[in-house]
C-alpha cells in the first residue's frame, strides 16, 4: 500500500492531467507540435506552406516547420491613378512646345504701327487671309488702277467684271434693204462711257455712248457700227411737233428694217423731261423690240418714258438745228427730212 503524497511532493506521471490541445507543449518551440496536434487534412502539392518532404531523419523533422508564403506583388494601380500623371506629364510637354513656338517666332513679329497702315498681312509670310467675295489682295496700292478697275474699301484693285450678259433674239428683217450681220456677242465688254462719231454727208455728229448704263444697248449699236450696218443709211423720219427727233438706224429707210435681232429696254429715263436736247435714244415697235433704229433728240421732249436712252451728243447740235428748221419734205410735222440726212459711216473710238 502506497503512501499518499505529500503536500509539494512531485505527481507520479500517471496521475499528471494531459495538457489541453491549445496549450504548448513545454520545452518545444511554439512553432513545433506533436504530430497528434498537426492538422491532419491532405494538402496538395501545389500548397506553398507545405512543400514536398525532403529525405533523411532530420529532412522529416524540418518538413513540419511552416515556410512562409511568398510576399504577394502589389495591386495594380487603378486606370485613374495611372491618368493621373500621364495627363500631368501631357501638360508639362505642352508648356514646353508653347514657350519654344513663341520665342522662334517673336522676332518675326510686327506691330501695325511699324508698317504704318492697316495690317493685312502678318510678317512671317504667310500672306494674307483671301477676302469673301473677291481676290485675295496685298493691301492698298500706290498705283493707280488700271482700266476697268476700281478701288474697293482696303484699296485693293477689283478687276471689272468680265463681262454683262445679253439677250439678242432672232426678228424679222423687215422690207427693203435687209442686211446680214450676225448677232452680237452674248455678253458686253465694254465699260464707262465710250466716244464715238456718226459722219454724215452734212457733218459729223459727237456722241457718247453710256456703256456703264446700257451696255447692252452699246454693245449692240458698236457692233452694228463696227461691221458698216449702218454706212450709207439714210435718216428717214423728221419729227416737229410735241416730238422733236431725228430718226436713222435702217438700211430699207421705210422706218422697219432690223438687223435681224431684238433685245430689251435699259436705262429709261426718270428725268423731267424724260428725253432732253442732246438724248441718243433707242426706237422701238413695243416692248422688247429693240434693233438698229435710233433717234437724236434737238429739243427737249416730253414722251412716255419707253425707249431706251443709250448715250448723249457732244458735238454737232448745230448741224441738228439745222436739218430741223428746214423741216420735212411733206410740209408736215412727221415725215422724211427736207434735208436730206446720208450717214456715211459710224466711228467707234
Amino acid at each position: 500500500m502506497s503512501t499518499p503524497p505529500e503536500p509539494g511532493d512531485p505527481r507520479p506521471p500517471e496521475l499528471a492531467e494531459p495538457l489541453p490541445p491549445s496549450a504548448p507543449v513545454p520545452g518545444v518551440p511554439g512553432a513545433v507540435r506533436p504530430e497528434s496536434l498537426r492538422d491532419s487534412s491532405p494538402r496538395s502539392k501545389e500548397d506553398p506552406q507545405f512543400p514536398p518532404p525532403t529525405n533523411g531523419g532530420a529532412g522529416a523533422e524540418a518538413r513540419a516547420l511552416p515556410v512562409a508564403p511568398p510576399a504577394e506583388p502589389p495591386p495594380p494601380a487603378s486606370p485613374a491613378r495611372r491618368l493621373v500623371p500621364l495627363a500631368g506629364g501631357a501638360v508639362l510637354a505642352l508648356a514646353v512646345v508653347a514657350v519654344v513656338a513663341y520665342l522662334v517666332l517673336a522676332p518675326g513679329r510686327e506691330s501695325a504701327e511699324s508698317i504704318g497702315g492697316p495690317v493685312s498681312a502678318v510678317a512671317s509670310g504667310r500672306g494674307p487671309a483671301p477676302q469673301v467675295g473677291g481676290p485675295i489682295t496685298t493691301g492698298a496700292q500706290s498705283n493707280p488702277p488700271p482700266d476697268g478697275a476700281t478701288v474697293g474699301p482696303t484699296g485693293a484693285r477689283t478687276q471689272a467684271p468680265a463681262g454683262v450678259p445679253c439677250a439678242y433674239a432672232s426678228a424679222d428683217r423687215g422690207e427693203g434693204d435687209s442686211r446680214l450681220i450676225a448677232t452680237p456677242a452674248p455678253k458686253s465688254t465694254l465699260t464707262g462711257r465710250v466716244a464715238a462719231t456718226i459722219q454724215t454727208n452734212l457733218g459729223p455728229i459727237g456722241i457718247q455712248l453710256y456703256a456703264d448704263r446700257a451696255p447692252c444697248t452699246v454693245n449692240s449699236f458698236v457692233h452694228l457700227s463696227r461691221d458698216d450696218f449702218y454706212s450709207d443709211t439714210p435718216c428717214h423720219r423728221l419729227t416737229t411737233d410735241g416730238l422733236y427727233v431725228l430718226q436713222c438706224g435702217d438700211p430699207s429707210g421705210t422706218g422697219t428694217g432690223t438687223p435681224g435681232y431684238q433685245f430689251g429696254e435699259e436705262n429709261l429715263p426718270t428725268t423731267v423731261p424724260p428725253y432732253p436736247r442732246g438724248t441718243l435714244a433707242m426706237a422701238n415697235a413695243g416692248p422688247g423690240t429693240n434693233g438698229s433704229q435710233f433717234f437724236v433728240v434737238y429739243k427737249d421732249s416730253d414722251i412716255p418714258p419707253d425707249y431706251t436712252v443709250f448715250g448723249t451728243v457732244t458735238s454737232g447740235m448745230d448741224l441738228l438745228d439745222r436739218i430741223a428748221a428746214a423741216g420735212t419734205t411733206t410740209g408736215g410735222p412727221d415725215g422724211p427730212p427736207k434735208l436730206a440726212v446720208q450717214i456715211t459711216e459710224i466711228r467707234v473710238a
